[in-house]
């Protein structure tokens, strides 16, 4: 195997452990409630959703707290197969079927992980009511408003300050 290879499997290894390493933090800081997101009213893990509204937010902690040991094998899960597929790209000779088996692995244990996170936050909106449900986008439309710079377009105007619904412009062809 040429040294390009190789480098190309390296940097492509890491950079799958590094996003499966940021996600697992995800939804390990979701699942354990440890860390703070930052923000306002946020709990531990919620940084994520940022358009949660304040009352989504304890249908979805529930949700979570009720999954929390099979988060906790599911990080483990994802765990073991980034160190198993960083074993066999390292092992030698090199086994291409058996890293692509390995590979194929760690992004089966990551897609399911992220399945039963998708899972517990639509249980969690099952079981919330119509205004917790709705409160979310409203929430999130307020924050930009609020965060939107005082110089900038108003929300309804384009950027030279006319109607935005004006007559839209004649196509090119």
């Amino acid at each position: 195997m040429t040294r390009t290879v190789k480098l190309l499997i390296a940097g492509l290894v890491l950079s799958l452990s590094v996003n499966l390493l940021v996600g697992g933090m995800m939804v390990g800081h979701h699942l354990t409630g440890r860390g703070h997101a930052g923000g306002e009213g946020r709990g531990p893990g919620m940084g994520f959703m940022p358009g949660l509204s304040r009352e989504m937010r304890p249908y979805v902690r529930a949700e979570l707290e009720a999954r929390r040991e099979e988060g906790r094998q599911r990080i483990q899960a994802i765990r073991e197969a980034r160190r198993e597929a960083g074993r066999v790209l390292r092992s030698e000779p090199f086994d291409r079927a058996a890293a692509a088996a390995a590979l194929a692995r760690l992004r089966e244990v990551g897609a399911e992980s992220q399945v039963a996170l998708h899972e517990a936050l639509l249980e969690a909106f099952a079981k919330a009511p119509p205004e917790a449900r709705t409160a979310a986008p409203e929430e999130r439309r307020e924050r930009r408003r609020r965060d939107k710079p005082e110089d900038g377009p108003s929300e309804g105007k384009g950027a030279a300050g006319g109607d935005a619904e004006a007559e839209p412009a004649p196509a090119t062809r």
